[in-house]
């Protein structure tokens, strides 16, 4: 599944597909902000012949200043936990939540997050700094709180410390960036070669992910000895979302056998125009050199690609009553009936208030939607050639909407 796309010639429409990416002289929300000083060197040297090291000198300068920063917030954690991270059990029935990236995975999330007494879930800050918060994750709040905006550059949806994140990116963050897809976006060249193995690892040296089982298990312990802070005797279940989970479903029931797994979906011609604009909006936050049109487009095509092939392939095994599939277009036009599936078909207890998901949702009314480009007709026999099988999978029509055409 690694090698899906690699190697293949891009066509003209391709290759004539322009982003317009934003941001890139900016020092805010950048992935690798928590990074600690020496694991920002060992990133560094990894990359060194691919970072752009004039451009980009003063995000470097200041992430380098960060790092060390972060190493101080760090201390009291090695001091004072990591026998504790060492003892800890790990629950073996974490819920996953899978998609491939702008399907409506964060939406979904926050959902269930609300269900505050049954599960326990990473925020902003534990993702971007995973090696400092179960000492100083109030002081951090407060001390970084400039690090990220109030609602996120992609979608303009609410974003603070406090909100529902991404535990792949802690794993990026403690890995030194080494073993994830995500940096993908710091360095869209090293896709091809590189990150493209780094989703179900089958065709990655075993080194990579040892280092990725190694980190995640690492940031799941820390996760589960704050959840026993809260709630002795065991804590909440775990509730994690990250898209590139998707291609991992069957590594995951291995290593938690009790696993359940909700994957979304949503139609594939308004996944390719969102992950896009994601690309204009937020990509340009993380760069550390300058990204080619091909290489994005690339990523964009072939993540999707590498994630639908492993999830269709890997949902054969799991057994029936630990995957249960929604679409965004039901999520958006009954949350309460979506949730209520996802509950009676994992066999959950649904300990969710029914009015603090209608309070939810009616806040999602304040934040206006980003325009979109739309999509060029050539585009479409894009999308269609490379992601071709999800529209039948799914029951997609493959016929483009005026609504994404412009017409």
């Amino acid at each position: 599944l690694g090698d899906i796309g690699r190697g293949e010639e891009m066509d003209e429409a391709e290759s004539g597909y322009e982003f317009q990416l934003e941001h890139m002289g900016s020092v805010k929300n950048h992935m690798m902000s928590g990074l600690t000083f020496p694991k920002w060197l060992r990133c560094l040297w990894v990359y060194r012949r691919d970072v752009e090291w004039l451009r980009f000198w003063f995000r470097i300068a200041f992430l380098t200043f960060l790092s060390i920063v972060n190493s101080i917030l760090a201390l009291p954690d090695l001091i004072f936990y990591s026998g504790a991270i060492a003892r800890q059990p790990v629950r073996d029935d974490p819920v996953f939540i899978l998609g491939h990236p702008r399907t409506g995975t964060t939406h979904l999330h926050n959902l269930m997050s609300l269900d505050s007494e049954q599960f326990t879930f990473c925020n902003t800050f534990e993702v971007g700094f995973p090696s400092s918060f179960l000492s100083c994750e109030a002081v951090g709040k407060r001390l970084l709180a400039g690090m990220v905006d109030s609602t996120r550059p992609m979608d303009n949806m609410a974003l603070s410390m406090d909100t529902p994140s991404e535990d792949e990116i802690a794993t990026n963050t403690l890995s030194s960036g080494l073993c994830s897809p995500y940096m993908a976006l710091v360095f869209p060249q090293r896709y091809r070669d590189t990150l493209s193995h780094c989703f179900d690892f089958s065709t990655a040296p075993r080194s990579l992910l040892q280092e990725w089982e190694k980190q995640f298990t690492h940031f799941i312990k820390k996760l589960s000895i704050k959840s026993e802070q809260e709630v002795p005797g065991g804590g909440k279940r775990l509730l994690l979302k990250s898209p590139v989970h998707t291609g991992r479903v069957r590594m995951l029931k291995k290593m938690f056998p009790k696993a359940k797994f909700i994957y979304i979906h949503r139609n594939p011609y308004e996944v390719f125009r969102s992950a896009t604009n994601m690309a204009d909006k937020y990509y340009g936050y993380c760069c550390l050199s300058t990204p080619k049109n091909e290489d994005l487009l690339h990523f964009v095509l072939h993540q999707y690609e590498v994630l639908y092939e492993a999830y269709v392939h890997d949902r054969q095994g799991v057994a029936e009553g630990d995957l249960v599939e929604v679409s965004f277009a039901e999520l958006e036009e009954d949350p309460v009936a979506v949730l209520q599936k996802v509950y009676g078909e994992l066999g959950l207890e649904c300990k969710l208030n029914e009015a603090r998901v209608q309070e939810y949702c009616a806040s999602l009314g304040e934040f206006k939607k980003n325009h979109h480009r739309t999509i060029p007709a050539e585009m479409k026999e894009v999308v269609l050639r490379h992601w071709g099988p999800s529209f039948d999978t799914f029951g997609y029509s493959k016929e483009l909407p005026p609504s994404l055409s412009g017409e």
